[in-house]
């Protein structure tokens, strides 16, 4: 794993949508409190910036990131400005189960917490597949809000300090590393990290009055962006519904399609997958897809592009070359299977999603999607 800046690898025309949305939904702050420092709830920023950067948004999952980009994870914080240091929180440990921890005594329960985030984070690495994990944060002040981003690095338990502050109390365990400072919240089981609030890497000016055009602009454009987008492939682009189950069967088959890194045979890699295309597919768009063996480019809507190809008798499966990235992009960042978990029907019911989308963006170029349960049905039921 290793550090690099997500924001000034942007677009730039990214990055101006970005700050014009958070630019605009600062301006319904009075809704909301009477603070003069801009309001700007976290779910809210997380929608930003996936939207603003085209991220997959993981903010609901049991993990470490809020949003994947490719190989970046970014875990984004918003926050009022309260000095050159700001405490906030990073990791939960109330699973007394999941996390079992020493209270009596404070060094072995820092090493305890360290070893939990960094398993943590090791694991929200290894299962998205990423190369940079970085915090994104804003800082809200008084007519300004600040854009930074630093390193989310492991802590290393080899230099960990107990430190003695004016924060430190019987609820409350002070330490670092060289590199940050944590605390912990004994009667929260929460672990906060220092982040600081100087050299940011962008500024968003604000207004002394509400802008009302400009919170109406993010306003439509956070709530209408998702359907209108997903509309005007729908009715300039060429499209088909694949199932990620057997139709024949009803179910996912325990051996093939989403598991097919469980066939028999050969060692094969967790992420190997296939999405089967049923017949009444081709019959009903035939030519849709170039043919067997032949390459085509295959988009995500989160940015990641593949060469993929139609393979086996009478083109009955869609595959990546390699295979794995398939599975990678299908069954971890956008299902959330673990490897080694077999995928069922009960679990995509669960998920409202056992199907994908596939638009035809031009020759040799598609885009592949999730979409929702009993779609396939509602497709091509009167065929």
């Amino acid at each position: 794993m290793k550090f690099k800046l997500f924001y000034p690898t942007q677009e730039e025309k990214s990055k101006q949508k970005y700050k014009k949305l958070l630019y605009g939904v600062s301006q319904a702050s009075k809704l909301f409190s009477e603070s003069k420092k801009p309001y700007i709830h976290y779910r809210t920023a997380e929608n930003i910036f996936c939207k603003s950067f085209i991220a997959k948004n993981v903010g609901r999952k049991d993990c470490s990131v809020d949003a994947i980009k490719i190989d970046y994870g970014i875990g984004i914080k918003t926050f009022v400005s309260n000095g050159k240091l700001r405490f906030e929180k990073i990791a939960e440990f109330d699973d007394r189960k999941k996390y079992p921890l020493d209270y009596k005594d404070g060094s072995k329960l820092i090493k305890q917490i360290a070893s939990y985030r960094n398993k943590r984070l090791e694991t929200t690495v290894k299962d998205f597949g990423l190369d940079n994990v970085v915090y994104h944060y804003i800082i809200r002040d008084i007519g300004k809000i600040f854009i930074y981003e630093c390193p989310m690095i492991p802590i290393n338990e080899k230099l960990i300090s107990i430190r003695k502050t004016r924060r430190a109390s019987e609820h409350i365990l002070n330490f670092n590393d060289k590199c940050y400072d944590y605390l912990f919240n004994l009667s929260k089981h929460t672990l906060y990290q220092g982040f600081l609030t100087i050299n940011p890497l962008d500024i968003i000016e604000l207004p002394t009055k509400i802008d009302n055009k400009s919170l109406t602009d993010a306003l439509e454009e956070l709530i209408g962006e998702e359907k209108s987008a997903e509309s005007s492939l729908l009715e300039t682009k060429e499209y088909v519904i694949l199932p990620l189950y057997s139709i024949r069967m009803g179910e996912v088959p325990e051996r093939s399609g989403l598991n097919q890194w469980h066939a028999r045979g050969r060692p094969r890699d967790y992420d190997e997958v296939y999405i089967p295309i049923p017949i009444i597919v081709h019959k009903q768009k035939p030519g849709f897809f170039p043919g067997r063996d032949h390459k085509f480019r295959l988009k995500t809507e989160d940015g990641r592009e593949f060469l993929a190809k139609i393979c086996q008798e009478n083109n009955k499966a869609l595959m990546t070359d390699p295979n794995k990235d398939l599975g990678e992009w299908l069954l971890r960042d956008t299902l959330g299977l673990k490897k080694g978990e077999i995928a069922t029907i009960e679990f995509l019911r669960g998920k409202n999603a056992d199907t994908v989308i596939i638009y035809k963006l031009s020759e040799n170029v598609y885009q592949i999607a999730l979409h929702s349960f009993g779609r396939f049905e509602e497709e091509y039921k009167s065929i």
